[in-house]
């Protein structure tokens, strides 16, 4: 375990399409199913600290909440933070040869998501590389990235007891523009060379103030699908056909062609759940629509969360201003190259030594 103070980072992301052909089997009854998402400058953050007590304090900046125990065998009682107690063992765990006992040194383990609860871009996953990678580090470990998404996966999987798709780790790991293709053999990683600054230039990203609804639309997908609806497997169709066309278009730098495949990729999203629209997103689409941006999609699975617009640079200033004008809270991001990052910190987490549960 190291003694000094380490500090990790990830980004969340935006979908720009694809999303749903992401969640294991479906992928591999669509045919050149790839998902395209890029990395945004909205960041998970872990802060750790060795401590000389023995204790282990847990806590989460965003969620306002933590929790203090004495040791290992207190954390494995808790009931409190499940992402960041369930990460915390699985790493001691690997840390620790098999049947040995594990380690007695205490740390601090501080956390701050900057993407609001809900939103749809990704954050509690973002959260998950952050803390894989820095406890990784700070137990002494090497970072293995392929390794680390699928246990980051996994790890959500049990944590929110619902199927995860695998898209959202690979911005979080690697930054940037991504298409990811679902095959027999696993997921390829192919990172599009796109300019980041002319592509965020033409994307607005929209907060609805409503958290998104993504285990119930994702599970009505999956029971529609294997109860043999054609209905949906036509839509799942259209999004595979629209995203391999996007990926198409940025591959080719056309940043003035996404609109088309990004219109049409929503136009089959928003029919696959009951829930995927709402009129609170239907009144964004129609405002920002009239003002002069191209195209929309919801991120995520929908139901809430953030949506995104497609707008040409001389348009962005008016359809930025209808949005506000109706209700949406706009976030001013960046689009963001690189992905996870671990450093030496020379500040330690804020929790006081003395500080108890909550």
């Amino acid at each position: 375990m190291t003694r000094h103070p380490l500090e990790a980072s990830a980004p969340s992301r935006i979908d720009l399409a694809g999303g749903t052909l992401d969640l294991w089997p479906l992928y591999l009854f669509c045919k050149d199913a790839v998902t395209l998402n890029v990395a945004i400058d909205c960041y998970a953050t872990v802060r750790l600290s060795p401590r000389q007590d023995g204790a282990i304090l847990l806590r989460s900046l965003d969620q306002g909440r933590r929790w203090r125990g004495a040791d290992v065998e207190a954390l494995q009682r808790c009931r409190s933070l499940p992402m960041l107690r369930a990460a915390l063992l699985h790493e001691l765990r690997q840390a620790t040869a098999p049947h040995a006992a594990p380690p007695r040194a205490g740390l601090t383990l501080e956390t701050d998501c900057q993407a609001p609860a809900g939103s749809g871009l990704g954050g509690s996953s973002a959260l998950l590389v952050a803390l894989l990678a820095a406890l990784r580090r700070f137990l002494g470990g090497r970072l293995n990235l392929p390794g680390l998404i699928q246990q980051a996966q996994n790890l959500e999987t049990t944590i929110i007891q619902a199927p995860t798709g695998w898209q959202d780790y690979y911005p979080a790991a690697y930054g940037g523009v991504q298409a990811l293709w679902g095959t027999p053999a696993g997921v390829r990683r192919e990172a599009l060379h796109v300019d980041l600054e002319a592509l965020g230039e033409r994307l607005l990203l929209c907060y609805t103030g409503v958290p998104r609804r993504s285990a119930l639309n994702n599970w009505e997908v999956f029971r529609g699908f294997f109860d043999g609806s054609q209905a949906l497997r036509r839509l799942l169709g259209g999004i595979a056909a629209s995203s391999l066309r996007l990926y198409e278009e940025l591959s080719a730098g056309r940043l003035d062609r996404l609109a088309a495949p990004i219109a049409a990729e929503w136009s089959y999203r928003r029919r696959l759940s009951r829930g995927t629209s709402t009129p609170g997103i239907e009144c964004l689409g129609r405002a920002a629509h009239r003002a002069g941006a191209e195209a929309m999609k919801v991120c995520g699975a929908g139901g809430g969360g953030c949506v995104f617009f497609v707008t040409p640079p001389a348009k962005r200033l008016a359809v930025r201003q209808a949005i506000t004008a109706a209700g949406g809270r706009l976030l001013d991001i960046r689009l963001a190259r690189r992905g996870v990052r671990c450093r030496r910190s020379d500040m330690a987490a804020t929790v006081s030594p003395g500080e108890s549960a909550a």
